[in-house]
């Protein structure tokens, strides 16, 4: 098996910065000096408005479940992340995002509420001039390519303010995307956006779309007892 790599998504908070993206894998939605050694994927120039399709789960999302283990934050914080799952799972028919708890208990998802930001010039990889890291997606892969689990690291406070709840909701739906196998949406106004302001809204027709372009197999499966096969998504992006 070769050795899992994480990728990264860096979100910077509503209105401070833009996020940027760091890729070290080869399972990885196509960017600007990055090659996606995925065959199975079709490459095609995105038009104006589309959103990377990064990767599909493996085999333990067979049935539409994945569970997340909340580290930290108060009862408001980790109420916020709940929200943001809940809205992922009434979105996205066949999703089922259970939470566990227990310091032996094993997540698909890992969860974990900062007090404060870290600074951008200390995040993987990434050095960025505008500002505090608020939000991070670290995915980490099988040797086939597949998610295998994820890491969400959410700060509750930057520049001297401290997030409110619908604010901490906003960035636990943009990174909950990520963990589906999202990427950035290359337009402004949507949840999946670099830049993420007031016009962003909830989860967008687009942003469903792309779960289960990731997914199919795994969304398909969900309940109905038909046996699937996993495979990896065929575009890596979908039009919005």
């Amino acid at each position: 098996m070769l050795p899992r790599q994480p990728n990264d998504y860096i979100f910077l908070p509503i209105r401070y910065a833009e996020a940027t993206s760091h890729h070290h894998n080869n399972h990885t939605p196509p960017t600007s000096g990055h090659v996606n050694n995925n065959s199975n994927i079709k490459h095609f120039q995105p038009p104006a408005h589309s959103i990377l399709v990064c990767c599909a789960w493996n085999s333990q999302f067979t049935n539409g479940e994945l569970t997340y283990k909340i580290v930290g934050g108060n009862t408001a914080e980790r109420q916020a992340l709940n929200a943001a799952a809940d809205t992922w799972m009434k979105s996205v028919k066949g999703l089922k995002l259970t939470q566990v708890s227990g310091k032996k208990s094993i997540a698909d998802i890992i969860v974990e509420f900062q007090n404060s930001a870290a600074s951008g010039s200390s995040t993987i990889g990434s050095k960025s001039s505008y500002g505090d890291t608020v939000g991070q997606t670290a995915t980490y892969f099988d040797g086939s390519g597949y998610i295998d689990h994820a890491l969400v690291n959410i700060a509750t406070s930057a520049f001297g303010n401290t997030f409110t709840t619908a604010q901490l909701k906003q960035i636990s739906l943009h990174e909950i995307g990520h963990t589906l196998g999202l990427g950035h949406a290359n337009f402004n106004g949507d949840l999946m956006s670099p830049v993420i302001n007031h016009e962003s809204g909830g989860i967008s027709k687009c942003d469903i779309s792309g779960v289960f372009e990731a997914n199919q197999w795994n969304l398909a499966g969900s309940g109905s007892g038909i046996p699937v096969t996993t495979s990896h998504p065929q575009r890596d992006h979908v039009n919005c």
